[in-house]
């Protein structure tokens, strides 16, 4: 349940009683709307104006009558190549375009005359671009032409240096690819030496050497014990002197080959093998060295070949914008109008406050508006909007548009743009901060003419299935927001409540109230001793008020409060229609030149009758 989620404090008022005195609403659920009206002059939404943009100064060789009648082009509607071009039959002709998808796209128009087809076969054009289209105005191209020629020279040079540089680059890749693959296998083969001598070959001489000791000790113990016996038996004169000079000799044998073997088995174990070991590591961090020594060689020479093809890829965009730019200038030539009107000749004043003749012949300057079209099938209204009101509104909202001349009728339209700067108001009111809006009207407004007054209505919000509240109903003590309902028992109080935004009459409850809940429509009229110690509780004392007197729970009729106290949304009104808006549901107001950011917008309180508080440094009443 609601009321449990968000602490619904609940108190009687007293004993049973009659509620019949009581004003109440039902909290309900149904449409809910924000909006914001501001009053707007009428004008057309589509005033082209045909501007020369060929660089420097040229020469109309062609213009088609002042006040010619001209259609809109046919434009492409999707990126491709022009496939194909097909004959005029008839005042018609078609050409075929291939998109970016493969599939063919096929336009038909209206040729003849100053109505040509625009393209050729092989021409890239986009989405938007014109096909075929009334021609109202050529400008001179010839200088144009030439420079575009040997431009394309320059773009096709260009474009060969940066093939060759991507061929350099990717050769640099594979030899650094090799060259790092032989440089890992001879370190995995150092690392194989190392683990081999480790546990193969130094384990085996070692073995070896220690057997070769043992056999040689097992000789020198069988040479003693042969020797000593032969000493015995010659005593007793069974040997000559000679076969004892022998087995001495034997015996002596065997005590060197003894100390040749431990002496080779101690030079293995305490200096070759030591001595191997430190070769081998040496040999496989050196390997290692090797590997990075080669990654950084390579890194470095491929850094080089990639400058140079960013070197040459730089400098093939520059010479390809050049061309582009030429081929833009070519086809900016040939002015098409853009939209269904009337050709006006654009009539500016020179300096000398002479009047700049637009005819064949006449030479232009760039910039220079050449034909004016204006188009009254389509209307807009500009308004200005209050800065207190920008939050609410935002690109896109639908709108109502009611012309005051045109009294019972409204017009449907759509926000298109909302200025991103303030501008003053107009006198004596410089000190009003306004946005600068556009409504277009979408319904047929073929009988409108531009400078009427309209009124037009943003619709900022239009939800249907919105749980809210009378905004008499809604009581905001410091920051927390409170109501009366009504049960069988009486009024009780509702605690907690999350209000969202609000508007003349009602406000969109968040938490706290429940549909078919009726709320106390005068609640500081039939409570009034409950807001006092409510307002004890909750509103902070001004600065200079001394110690603030805390509220005794056991004296409190409405006992300690429950629940988390969550802070409620601030409100802000929107001046228009004098509603109560949530900050949290709405974009924050744009602030104006030179006001305060930190300023804090209009809060629940004055939408729920009470008085905010000063701030520091105000007076209280």
């Amino acid at each position: 349940m609601l009321a449990g989620l968000f602490a619904v404090k609940q108190k009687f008022a007293g004993p049973a009683r009659s509620t019949a005195h009581l004003l109440t609403e039902a909290v309900e659920r149904g449409p809910f709307r924000l909006s914001v009206i501001e009053r707007g002059t009428l004008g057309s939404l589509r005033n082209s104006t045909l501007v020369n943009t060929v660089e420097g100064n040229t020469t109309i060789i062609f213009v088609v009558p002042e006040g010619t009648q001209v259609k809109a082009p046919v434009r492409a509607d999707a990126d491709g190549t022009v496939a194909e071009v097909g004959e005029e039959q008839y005042g018609r002709q078609t050409l075929s375009l291939r998109g970016a998808d493969e599939k063919r796209h096929t336009f038909t128009g209206d040729v003849g005359g100053r109505r040509k087809v625009l393209v050729k076969p092989g021409d890239v054009v986009r989405v938007g671009d014109p096909l075929i289209g009334d021609v109202v105005c050529e400008l001179d191209s010839s200088l144009l032409v030439q420079q575009e020629i040997t431009q394309q020279i320059k773009v096709t040079t260009a474009d060969a240096e940066v093939k060759k540089s991507v061929g350099a680059v990717e050769i640099q890749e594979h030899e650094n690819a090799s060259l790092l693959a032989t440089a890992r296998l001879t370190k995995e083969l150092a690392e194989l030496d190392l683990k081999k001598y480790q546990d193969g070959e130094f384990a085996q001489l070692d073995k070896q050497y220690t057997g070769e000791l043992f056999v040689a000790r097992e000789e020198l113990n069988q040479a003693r014990e042969n020797y000593d016996y032969s000493k015995r038996v010659a005593k007793k004169g069974f040997k000559s002197q000679n076969e004892l000079e022998a087995a001495r000799i034997a015996e002596l044998r065997a005590r060197n080959k003894v100390e040749d073997a431990s002496e080779k088995l101690k030079v293995l174990q305490e200096y070759d093998y030591r001595r191997r070991i430190r070769e081998l590591e040496e040999l496989a961090a050196q390997s290692v060295r090797e590997i990075e020594r080669i990654r950084l060689s390579g890194e470095a020479a491929l850094a080089q070949f990639k400058a140079q093809l960013e070197a040459s890829q730089l400098a093939y965009q520059g010479e390809k914008a050049t061309l582009e730019r030429l081929q833009r200038q070519i086809a900016a030539c040939r002015l098409v109008a853009p939209q269904d009107g009337q050709v006006v000749y654009a009539v500016e004043r020179s300096r000398r406050s002479e009047p700049v003749v637009i005819e064949e012949g006449a030479t232009v300057r760039e910039r220079q508006a050449i034909i004016n079209l204006p188009d009254f099938s389509q209307m807009k209204v500009d308004v200005k909007v209050h800065e207190s009101k920008i939050g609410l509104i935002r690109e896109g909202l639908p709108a109502l548009v009611r012309v005051l001349s045109e009294q019972g009728r409204s017009y449907r339209g759509v926000l298109d743009d909302v200025s991103d700067v303030p501008v003053r108001g107009d006198y004596p009111n410089y000190d009003l901060m306004l946005y600068e809006c556009v409504v277009r009207i979408t319904d047929d407004v073929q009988d409108l003419k531009p400078g009427l007054t309209a009124e037009v209505e943003i619709v900022s919000q239009d939800r249907d299935d919105v749980l809210q509240a009378p905004v008499q109903s809604i009581v905001a003590v410091g920051e927390k927001y409170f109501a009366w309902a009504l049960s069988d028992e009486g009024p009780f109080l509702c605690e907690g409540l999350q209000l969202g935004p609000a508007n003349d009459t009602t406000v969109e409850i968040l938490a706290g109230l429940e549909e078919g809940q009726r709320v106390v429509m005068n609640p500081r009229t039939q409570f009034s001793k409950q807001l006092a110690q409510l307002e004890a509780k909750y509103k902070p004392a001004p600065p200079d008020a001394g110690v603030p007197v805390e509220s005794d729970p056991e004296s409190d009729p409405f006992g300690p409060p429950t629940g988390p106290p969550d802070r409620p949304l601030a409100m802000e009104t929107s001046q228009s229609q004098g509603s109560a808006t949530p900050a949290k549901d709405q974009p924050p107001a744009r602030p104006a030149s030179g006001a305060d950011p930190q300023a804090p917008a209009a809060t629940a309180e004055q939408v729920a009758g009470e008085t905010p508080k000063p701030s520091a440094g105000e007076p209280s009443e």
